[in-house]
């Protein structure tokens, strides 16, 4: 059975460390982008089943960035949080 995968995209590096202790301790697959273009990419190539985007931070996933995530085709299925 594959673990469940998160990938979180934040620019603070201390919340995604804490995110990421939590999550893998949970028995998530983490992986973390620092801004929203690293996070469209690893979007893309990680396929996970969750992303937790930060909208405010510096290069972030802004809302028409978020509607290009949903409208790839491979990441129709991921939840946007």
């Amino acid at each position: 059975m594959t673990r469940p995968r998160i990938l979180i995209i934040e620019d603070e590096r201390a919340l995604t460390d804490v995110l990421t202790y939590n999550f893998q301790r949970e028995g998530y697959d983490t992986f973390v982008a620092y801004d929203g273009q690293e996070g469209l990419r690893k979007a893309q190539t990680l396929l996970p089943d969750l992303i937790l985007l930060d909208h405010r931070g510096p290069r972030t996933f802004r809302t028409p960035r978020a509607g290009s995530c949903k409208s790839t085709p491979p990441l129709g299925h991921a939840r946007l949080q």
